[in-house]
């Protein structure tokens, strides 16, 4: 199974409380983390945790000053406090987040399996199952994953990126579990949310799905996809895929020239890399046997 790059963050994925429910030092303390001053951030985060007024406030500190310590390479002892945080569902999310970062996958697999996510409370629930989720990705468990990660799409708030996020990563399980249809269509639902255009989720989205297109002989569909991406960037990885994208539907159609003109702009780019241009070679070989 393709095992695809997460992107981990506490601060990203925790729900952070109201102003009025903790003290300004809780944003102080936030600043530090932000900051990567791992250090003093767990110290601030443990010490506004002594007088956070609700068992929540409470659980987010600690969840906070548990992630401080994974930073810095404390697996054990992040886990430790991780395990101590009051509101169950907090300290199991944490508990994910912690893991994953450190590539424990596994234990996360064994450890929540069996976790009623379900039960999590709304600000909560879509990160357990994109959590769960990942580590059943990058344990190779496609079947698992596209389960989890179908449940955090349905849980998710539709105006974020967050959801986007997870339905780039449900489109790459389908693939490779071969469900074309339904990895073309979470990528055409990336791809409607135009207003991420240019993050890395539009981009692949961009060129994965023309390329499912492809991939099915429907060159005209994947034409009018790959417009989707309009306007390229003007160099690198994505420039050149899409090249490429659209060399290969010129060549489907039997465009040899408008092909060849995609192929050979995609091998003049200063960023492609070797296997990027022996295939594109290849490819510019084929056309001439035609």
């Amino acid at each position: 199974m393709r095992k695809l790059a997460i992107s981990l963050g506490m601060a990203a994925c925790l729900s952070l409380p109201a102003p009025a429910e903790l003290p300004e030092d809780f944003q102080a303390a936030v600043g530090l983390y932000q900051k990567k001053d791992y250090a003093g951030a767990h110290d601030a985060f443990v010490k506004v945790a002594e007088t956070a007024p609700t068992p929540k406030s409470k659980s987010e500190c600690l969840a906070y000053a548990a992630s401080c310590l994974g930073k810095q390479k404390q697996y054990d002892q992040a886990i430790e406090l991780a395990q101590t945080i009051p509101v169950k569902p907090i300290a199991v999310n944490c508990q994910m987040e912690i893991m994953l970062e450190n590539g424990k996958q596994k234990e996360l697999i064994e450890a929540f399996k069996d976790e009623n996510i379900s039960a999590w409370p709304d600000y909560l629930i879509h990160h357990g199952f994109y959590n769960r989720g990942c580590a059943c990705r990058l344990a190779g468990n496609a079947e698992a994953a596209a389960k989890d990660l179908e449940q955090a799409v349905e849980t998710s708030n539709t105006t974020g990126h967050f959801q986007v996020r997870v339905l780039s990563d449900l489109a790459g399980v389908r693939s490779a579990l071969k469900q074309d249809d339904k990895a073309l269509e979470a990528y055409r639902r990336v791809l409607a949310a135009t207003e991420y255009k240019g993050l890395y989720t539009f981009c692949g989205a961009a060129i994965a799905a023309p390329n499912i297109l492809i991939k099915q002989g429907k060159y005209d569909e994947a034409l009018l996809e790959i417009n989707k991406f309009d306007p390229l960037p003007t160099s690198g990885v994505y420039k050149i895929q899409a090249m490429e994208v659209y060399g290969d539907i010129y060549a489907g159609q039997g465009k040899k020239d408008e092909a060849k003109a995609k192929y050979l702009e995609a091998l003049k780019d200063p960023g492609i890399s070797k296997g990027s241009a022996d295939k594109i070679n290849g490819k510019l070989g084929a056309l001439s046997e035609k």
